[in-house]
């Protein structure tokens, strides 16, 4: 397997990631009892973070496998 297909694939599955974190992180908006405004929960939080991470491990996969 080279580089490239390589790449591909990992980009796919980082892909599948984001999006499913990206949901998990919508999913924990909450509206702030008795204010105005939204805030949110711990694991989106941590989801959110995750969701960075990941999308930076994309763009370096997509980097070493040659773009």
């Amino acid at each position: 397997m080279t580089r490239q297909v390589l790449a591909d694939w990992v980009t796919i599955l980082l892909g599948i990631v984001i999006v499913f974190l990206a949901v998990i992180t919508a999913l924990g908006f909450r509206r702030k009892e008795g204010g105005t405004g939204w805030r949110f929960t711990w694991w989106a939080w941590v989801t959110a973070v995750g969701n960075v991470a990941f999308g930076v491990l994309l763009v370096a996969v997509r980097f070493w496998g040659g773009g």
